[in-house]
């Protein structure tokens, strides 16, 4: 059964279709690709799409890294609305057990489990415009008083678990954290780096088509800079020959509780 299936099933609630309708496109299938150097030693993994369905889960990320075992660097481009909390923190704890340096990339939004995802970059950089997310899991129970408080009790633990990954990256307390989970807190680059969420911010140049890391607080200047103090960087997909370009894509049937 795929995503879109159990949509219409008595155990998918208004919100999951009407966070499904706002963030995918059903004539378009969640891409999971990957891209190394010729050298092997520079992966970049891109990550479209919700967590834990069509190809973008833990299974895939394991494969893709396997792929891949000569990997010093890793950049992951993330753009996803979240999706299954135990799928992203499985994508989270393999690429935080490689031996790579990894860079995480947010190019439009980082929400929920896609949020879990980045806090295994070695540094969080955020596009200009882009947004973080981090709020409660939730699940779905169908049954009796003692079903649902079976799964209250198991969102709470998930919960707290969420808290001391977040803590771990950010260094913030529990008690803030269960704070900013609980009021669902969405944050832009400025204040992801704030709250240590993010470590910088990512500002194209129309002039030259480059991207660049802009320290937080510059102010924009039309005038060339002559002292070096901006910081290109290399259009990492097309400016790297490439060996592969691996496409993985598959139906997946998950389990009920979603971030």
């Amino acid at each position: 059964m795929k995503f879109s299936q159990w949509l219409n099933t008595a155990k998918a609630s208004d919100r999951h279709r009407e966070a499904f309708r706002i963030w995918s496109n059903s004539n378009r299938t969640p891409e999971f690709r990957t891209a190394l150097n010729s050298a092997g030693d520079d992966l970049e993994i891109q990550i479209l799409g919700p967590i834990g369905w069509d190809g973008v889960d833990g299974e895939s990320l394991a494969l893709a890294l396997n792929r891949a075992p000569l990997a010093r660097s890793i950049r992951v481009l993330i753009n996803s609305p979240g999706g299954i909390a135990f799928e992203g923190e499985a994508m989270r704890a393999l690429l935080a057990r490689h031996s790579a340096t990894v860079t995480v990339e947010v190019l439009a939004v980082a929400a929920s489990a896609a949020s879990i995802v980045a806090m295994a970059g070695n540094r969080i950089e955020m596009h200009v415009g882009a947004q973080m997310m981090i709020h409660q899991a939730s699940g779905c129970t169908w049954g009796t008083a003692d079903d649902h408080e079976s799964q209250a009790r198991a969102l709470r633990s998930l919960d707290a678990g969420l808290v001391q990954i977040y803590a771990d990256r950010t260094g913030r307390k529990p008690a803030e954290l269960e704070a900013m989970l609980k009021a669902e807190t969405w944050m832009s680059p400025e204040e992801a780096i704030k709250l240590g969420f993010a470590d910088a911010v990512l500002r194209s140049d129309p002039k030259s088509n480059a991207t660049r890391v802009a320290p937080l607080g510059e102010e924009e200047d039309d005038e060339d800079d002559s002292d070096g103090g901006e910081m290109p960087t290399e259009n990492r997909v097309a400016a790297k020959p490439m060996q592969a370009l691996i496409q993985l894509n598959k139906s997946a049937v998950k389990g009920a509780f979603w971030s």
